[in-house]
């Protein structure tokens, strides 16, 4: 069972790296099941918009900083629903 769904707004509450935890992303789409660093089990992933401050992902060349990424659903806890995130969002374009 997944926490999250398409469109909700959630919390990292787990991460490889710690400077990950307490990010607040988007759910833009879901990816599937796939291999995640660390896990013996493939993973629900999604593809998220990072909102407060970009995500730090590992590469071979250090850390580098993303607005957009993947992240797996057991990482996350959703704390708006996809229907609230979208009045959010037009009470934003409002102001």
């Amino acid at each position: 069972m997944a926490y999250c769904k398409l469109g909700d707004i959630a919390i990292t509450d787990k991460a490889a790296l710690p400077e990950n935890i307490g990010k607040i992303v988007r759910i833009i789409q879901r990816d599937g099941y796939r291999p995640w660093y660390g896990y013996k089990y493939k993973k629900l992933v999604w593809f998220v918009q990072s909102i407060n401050t970009p995500l730090t992902y590992t590469t071979s060349a250090g850390k580098d900083a993303k607005t957009f990424g993947y992240v797996p659903d057991s990482f996350l806890r959703p704390i708006a629903p996809a229907h609230t995130a979208k009045v959010r969002e037009k009470e934003v374009e409002l102001v």
